[in-house]
């Protein structure tokens, strides 16, 4: 009744009444009072509309508000302060509430977006909803700090990344000057090629070329060693440098350069020995795989020894045949010191191609269901394309390896060498 009585439209009318009310019971006749005061009583029950109106209005945002829907703020409806009151908390909460989720989801669009973003607006900003921005911000700036610590660490990781790669691909230039100088190769056999791809940037496969004393004679090795990338690497320059003292040895004795299984077995004693690899207690295991070529041309004779890896012999038909190395591969702790590795000899005659390949190029997974190139496959395309040019073998060979590795990565080094006799 106070709101009403005080803030009504009906509010003067109703003090006139009351007046005259007075004015009659105090100076005229008391009779006459009756008359303004039932107006005032009948003014004072009246629904102001006024008043009806703001509070429909109110209920229909209140509804609003509960479902969610509320899509504008409480408009001024009258003057009455205890309303005007309640509007102006419900438009500064919902404003508050607005600014509060604007605020939240523009910092968390800039996090996803990894853009960077501005401090949260809190003024005028008051309660549980300034409460809410401020966790919000020590969330971003606990963000914002491990952001720079993994742009500091990941530079870091960078800088590491690059100078060991620098130091690798330097390995790689020391690596390939062990390799045989291929135009020596071709001068020997100008129908030849030399396929030698590591799977990383350096390997563990390595292959020697070396024309002996008399012209005419030269002994060809295919190493396949321990692992690939730095270790295999690591690997090949200990076999380099064993292949060299052999060579030495080889001047004091011609008759050892003639025999390869002689050779291999240099080598396993050596890596033992070097290694100490002569029982399972030691704490390194390495070796490797090897074929090895003896040709003589003067006297018209091919000898071969192979530690795993076999040879492939084309006929002047055509026919493939494979002659498998032995089952020991050099150096291990599982390879006896005083294994004899088996040698064959071939008449230079009955040759048309000879072909030596590490085990990467049969093992390369690949097709429809992942399973290795296999060696049938080689010798198929072998032995189809025997009639042209060891070139352009080496090309289909190559290109089908490619076709059937698809989108897998390399799985081992690939030296993959043939020679037209």
């Amino acid at each position: 009744m106070k709101i009403l009585f005080f803030h009504s439209k009906y509010g003067r009318w109703i003090y006139l009444s009351l007046l005259l009310t007075i004015g009659g019971l105090l100076f005229f006749n008391p009779l006459y009072a009756f008359i303004p005061l039932g107006l005032s009583v009948i003014l004072l029950f009246i629904p102001d509309e006024n008043q009806a109106e703001s509070v429909a209005e109110l209920t229909i945002v209140l509804k609003e508000m509960k479902a969610g829907k509320l899509s504008s703020r409480l408009p001024y409806i009258n003057s009455d302060p205890a309303q005007e009151k309640i509007r102006i908390a419900l438009n500064t909460a919902l404003d508050q509430t607005e600014t509060t989720i604007i605020e939240m989801l523009g910092a968390m669009n800039a996090i996803t977006m990894n853009r960077p973003w501005r401090r949260l607006q809190m003024q005028g900003m008051n309660g549980s909803f300034k409460k809410a921005l401020e966790k919000m911000q020590r969330m971003l700036d606990y963000i914002e700090e491990r952001a720079a610590d993994a742009a500091q660490l990941h530079k870091e990781v960078d800088e590491a990344h690059r100078s060991i790669r620098d130091s690798i691909e330097y390995a790689a230039i020391i690596q390939r000057t062990v390799l045989p100088d291929f135009n020596d190769f071709q001068t020997a056999f100008p129908n030849s090629f030399a396929h030698w791809k590591p799977k990383d940037i350096v390997g563990g496969d390595i292959w020697f070329f070396e024309p002996l004393t008399n012209q005419g004679e030269y002994l060809l090795f295919v190493i396949d060693c321990t692992g690939h990338g730095v270790p295999g690497a690591f690997v090949t320059m200990l076999v380099k440098s064993i292949q060299r003292a052999i060579m030495l040895e080889y001047k004091k004795d011609v008759r050892l350069s003639q025999h390869p299984s002689q050779i291999l077995s240099i080598f396993n004693n050596e890596i033992k020995h070097l290694l100490n690899q002569y029982t399972r207690e030691s704490k390194s295991d390495v070796g490797f795989d090897a074929g090895i070529l003896y040709i003589n041309k003067n006297e018209g004779i091919i000898r071969f020894s192979g530690a795993e890896i076999p040879l492939f012999l084309i006929d002047y038909e055509g026919k493939c045949t494979v002659i498998k190395g032995s089952r020991c591969s050099v150096g291990y702790h599982s390879s006896k010191e005083d294994f004899m590795f088996a040698e064959h000899e071939f008449k230079i005659d009955s040759v048309d191609k000879i072909y030596l390949s590490t085990d990467g190029l049969f093992d390369q997974l690949g097709g429809d269901k992942d399973f290795p190139f296999g060696k049938p496959r080689i010798i198929s395309i072998l032995e189809k394309n025997n009639a042209k040019p060891i070139e352009e073998i080496r090309k289909l060979v190559m290109n089908d390896i490619t076709h059937w590795q698809q989108n897998l990565e390399q799985n081992d080094d690939i030296t993959f060498i043939g020679i037209k006799i």
